[in-house]
Formats: C-alpha cells, sequence, structure tokens
C-alpha cells in the first residue's frame, strides 16, 4: 500500500450519487476530488439495467459521462477499488490498495439488492440486478433457461419480467401484497395493468407467501406455502433494496434503514455528507436515480460550504412493456389523514387509465396507464392549484 494520500474531498461511491456530488463539488471550488467506486466501469444509468437485460455494459458508450469528461473536469476516479474501513477522528479512509486523508468526506455508496430470507435463495441461479455484473451473470445463463419466476412486482420487477417475455421464456411474477405496484398504484390502476400483462401471457399470482427456492445444486422451482409449485429455472428477486451503511454504522453514524441526514445532507459526524440510495431523509429513501441525483447535488454543494437545502423528491416513474405505459406520480390516494377529490377515466377494452388525485385544489398525485400522452403537462402541475 502507498504512502498516506491527501484528498480534499474524496467521494466513496461511484454511482449515481457519487458521480453527482462530485459534479457539485466541482461546479463550486477548483480543489481535488476523487470517486472511489468498486465496479470496473465508468459511472452508467443503472435504471437501465432492467430496462435493457440483453444489452453490453462493458464500455464507455453506457457512461454517464465520458472518460474525456473526467479529464476536462479534473475530477479523479478510481475504479475497481474496494473501500475497507473509515477512520472519522482521523478523517482517513483506508482500500484494498490506498490509504486517504480527505478533508471533507461524501459517503454515497448506495446498496445492494434485498433478498428475503428464504430458503434456496443461495442457488446460483437466483439473481438481483443492481450492477453490471448481475447483468453479465443473466446472460451467461438465458440459454439455458426456460422458466423464470421474479418476486416482486413493482416496476423493476415487472421490468425484469417484460424483458424475459421478450426473448421468450415463461415468466411468472410473485407479489406478496395483494396487488402489483402498490406503492405507486391505487387498486383499480393495479388491477388494469396486472390484466394488460397476464393477457400477454406472463402470469401474476398476488398475496404469494414463498415457502422456498427448490433444488439441489441449482434451482428447479418456488413453493408456496398454500402448496402451488411453479417451475423455475432461474429466479430473479426485486424486493427492494438495502443500504449500504456497514461502515457509516462502525464510525458511528447515525442510522436506520439508511444513513439519516438533515436537510444539507449532513450526517451527525463532522465534515461527513450523505446521499444517494444509502442515506434517508425524513424516514424517506425511494431508492430512485433522481432522487439519487437531487440529494447528491445538495451534499457536493455543501460540502464546499454552501448551505443549499434538500427538498424530498416528488416519486415519479414510467413503466414501457407488455404493450403498454404506465406515468404515476406523487400521492395515490392512500392517507387516511387526507381528504381527496378524484377525477378518473377508463376504458378498459382499450387498457386506458387516468386518475388525478386533488387535495384542497392542489393536485397531489396522477396515474396514467396505456396513454401517457398527458406526462409533461401533469409533471408541470403537480402540487399547484388546478383548474
Amino acid at each position: 500500500m502507498d504512502d498516506l494520500k491527501y484528498i480534499d474531498y474524496l467521494v466513496l461511491g461511484g454511482g449515481a450519487a457519487g458521480l453527482y456530488a462530485a459534479k457539485a463539488v466541482r461546479d463550486n471550488v477548483s480543489e481535488d476530488i476523487l470517486i472511489i467506486s468498486n465496479e470496473k466501469l465508468l459511472p452508467y444509468r443503472r435504471p437501465q439495467l432492467t430496462k435493457d437485460m440483453m444489452g453490453h455494459f462493458n464500455n464507455n458508450e453506457k457512461a454517464v459521462f465520458k472518460s474525456e469528461w473526467f479529464e476536462k473536469n479534473n475530477i479523479k476516479i478510481n475504479l475497481d477499488e474496494n473501500i475497507i474501513e473509515i477512520n472519522s477522528s482521523e478523517k482517513t479512509v483506508k482500500t484494498d490498495k490506498n490509504l486517504y486523508k480527505y478533508n471533507k468526506l461524501i459517503y454515497a455508496l448506495g446498496a445492494k439488492g434485498f433478498v428475503p430470507p428464504i430458503k434456496g435463495s443461495d442457488l446460483p441461479e437466483v439473481l438481483t440486478i443492481r450492477d453490471t455484473l448481475d447483468i453479465d451473470k443473466l446472460q451467461a445463463l438465458k440459454d439455458k433457461i426456460e422458466n423464470v419466476v421474479v418476486i416482486g412486482g413493482g416496476v423493476l420487477g415487472l421490468e425484469s419480467a417484460y424483458e424475459m417475455h421478450k426473448i421468450g421464456k415463461k415468466v411468472t411474477v410473485l407479489e406478496v401484497l395483494p396487488q402489483i405496484m402498490g406503492r405507486q398504484l391505487d387498486l383499480k390502476a393495479s388491477n388494469l395493468l396486472k390484466n394488460v400483462i397476464e393477457k400477454s401471457g406472463v402470469n401474476i399470482i398476488t398475496s404469494a407467501n414463498i415457502d422456498k427456492i427448490e433444488g439441489d445444486d441449482k434451482v428447479k422451482g418456488v413453493l408456496l406455502k398454500d402448496g402451488t409449485y411453479i417451475d423455475a429455472d432461474m429466479v430473479i428477486v426485486s424486493a427492494g433494496i438495502s443500504s449500504n451503511i456497514e461502515l457509516a454504522k462502525n464510525i458511528g453514524i447515525d442510522c436506520n434503514r439508511a444513513i439519516v441526514v438533515d436537510k444539507y445532507m449532513k450526517t451527525n459526524v463532522n465534515d461527513v455528507y450523505a446521499c444517494g440510495d444509502c442515506a434517508e431523509f425524513e424516514n424517506i429513501n425511494m431508492g430512485l436515480w433522481t432522487e439519487a441525483t437531487s440529494m447528491a447535488s445538495v451534499a457536493g454543494a455543501n460540502a464546499t460550504g454552501k448551505n443549499n437545502e434538500y427538498h424530498a423528491y416528488l416519486g415519479a416513474l414510467t413503466f414501457i412493456g407488455f404493450d403498454t405505459k404506465l406515468f404515476a406520480i406523487g400521492d395515490n390516494g392512500k392517507c387516511e389523514e387526507k381528504q381527496y377529490t378524484t377525477t378518473e377515466k377508463l376504458d378498459e377494452e382499450k387498457g386506458i387509465y387516468e386518475k388525478l388525485y386533488i387535495v384542497d385544489g392542489i393536485l397531489v398525485g396522477a396515474i396514467l396507464i396505456g396513454d401517457n400522452s398527458r406526462m409533461g403537462e401533469l409533471l408541470s402541475k403537480i402540487n399547484k392549484p388546478i383548474k
């Protein structure tokens, strides 16, 4: 290991949050910046992984910014380097290659895919889709499988199901809740989307309680607690994320499910900021790209001495697949303390649904299925008085 290296702004993590935090630092100061990433590629658009599972993520074309951008902005990035230990009192970070001393530290180590404690989840054909290594593994297996079970009926699970369906696999989606995409959709929208997907040949089982993934040395199937058995050669788990907070907890940073930050993206440890999938503000961490980059911009700027405030991101998502389109944003009417007024349009035959949620004359949420032509309009009107 080389001698101690002095870095003014040290960014841990090469995902969206780390990248945009470094960019925000550079927008404000000229001192040296280093990003440490355990991946072998320049930061790429992670949400694209489940949208293009058969794509190739092994070159500069998938990078958010090409290598020339880093050179032009004088931001150094060390790839394939693993962080071992943080010492906040000494303001040092030890990796498997170097020892660094920092002035300001931005913790942006993201998250890993959460795998529920299911018997058989350690079999080699059980995957989460969080990085390019997962895509490499999936692509190596794709010609050896016929039946795929996707655990999780959120948007990433449905994107994974669609990608497997497109290459001719028999797909079953298992969702533990009574409806798919329950966080974003009301029941009527969820049922409409479920019907559209099932018409394509993909099976969806809601209220699915999994007993185990069966197989000795490889996946053979999935057994539910009601006795239902589903053939499977591969299981893709899309059951949320688990924030990478172990190193933070070791130095006394306050953590719940993620690192607790204030509106300035500060942790309780001096000169340590956090952002992205590893951080939560007001107990919220949605694991969205746009949320991560917004947090990162605040963290990076404030590490340089600014006093910017983060405002919780209003979750919005889109889904395109199975011959339909979906857009959802904001509040979908599930807060019992609010009095909602709604407008609704439904054409079950065409698979078109539109619902707006209004509270005290303010548009607080919207759902579109089948026709996203009003998406831009609704994005501009959200949280504003509606006429």
